[in-house]
């Protein structure tokens, strides 16, 4: 078991399709880490190997040792409060994300490594990593005006890529319709186009369209989506709805994407913190919790 979910549920290490490759490459980390345990480089490498294979609280164990030799590194604070928030102990990544974006004031930006490469090579930085991450945290907290504030900022990172555009503004829509600010969401959103250079979030990237009305949520969640379900576009139809008043349908979507078992994506955490806050629409997603001890915000 890695964790327990918002509502009371164990959480268990789930065995991804490429796990021979991604052994592989944990193994190749760690040899590396092993003949150099002081190097940053090398911690920050076997923690992801080890989070890639679903062993989030092993990650988390190298990353704190890591920060004893590297108490001022922003990249291990970024690598931890991520798995932090992955094992839903958001209050600790606030605080290591809010650390790192601190830290990382002092030294330039660098892209960020990928650790499956995808086309084009990454498409994101060290900065608008944290900055991402620490928004994200603060939203699954249900600090919905800190999450925009923070999603805001992220926007003036340079360079700003189309990527780093459309998931930007997915979750800075999300957190100003959850304020109850439309308009302030509906500018958010104007950005979006057809025709956006977008190779990785393309998820993110359908909805932001869905958000300007260019998209049906049939069109981006057809029935005959695959299995299991894609858990970002799940989610940001579901708060969709949400913010627009549809409370039953957005619980239901809800419900059906916590049966999907996918629980490490952003999407499930979000969907499990909303139904942990929200007594009734937990009781219209048809979820039961395994104790009435639920709180999205424990440490």
């Amino acid at each position: 078991m890695q964790a327990v979910s918002l509502l009371g549920e164990p959480l268990i290490r789930q065995s991804p399709k490429d796990a021979s490759a991604l052994e592989a490459n944990l193994a190749a980390a760690k040899a590396l880490f092993d003949s150099d345990p002081s190097s940053e480089e090398a911690a920050i490498w076997y923690g992801r190997r080890l989070a890639y294979l679903g062993r989030y609280e092993e990650a988390i164990a190298v990353y704190s040792d890591a920060m004893a030799k590297h108490p001022k590194s922003y990249r291990l604070l970024r690598h931890r409060g991520h798995r932090y928030i992955t094992v839903r102990k958001f209050d600790l990544a606030i605080a290591d994300l809010t650390t790192a974006q601190r830290l990382m004031l002092a030294y330039p930006d660098a892209v960020e490594p990928d650790g499956v490469p995808g086309p084009g090579g990454p498409r994101s930085t060290d900065r608008s990593n944290i900055y991402y991450h620490l928004a994200l945290a603060h939203y699954l907290n249900g600090d919905y005006t800190s999450a925009a504030a923070v999603f805001s900022k992220r926007r003036g990172i340079e360079p700003f890529n189309d990527d780093m555009l459309v998931s930007t503004v997915h979750w800075e829509y999300t957190s100003l319709r959850r304020l109850g600010r439309a308009h302030e969401a509906a500018a958010a959103v104007a950005s979006i186009s057809e025709g956006l250079d977008v190779r990785e979030n393309e998820s993110y990237y359908k909805l932001c369209l869905m958000y300007r009305g260019l998209r049906t949520p049939e069109e981006i969640n057809p029935p005959e989506a695959s299995s299991p379900p894609d858990a970002s576009i799940m989610y940001g139809i579901a708060a969709w709805k949400l913010a627009k008043g549809d409370r039953a349908a957005a619980a239901v979507m809800m419900g059906d994407l916590i049966r999907s078992g996918n629980w490490a994506s952003f999407g499930f955490i979000a969907a499990e913190a909303d139904l942990a806050r929200d007594p009734v629409l937990l009781s219209q997603s048809g979820l039961k919790p395994k104790s009435n001890n639920s709180d999205p915000k424990r440490p």
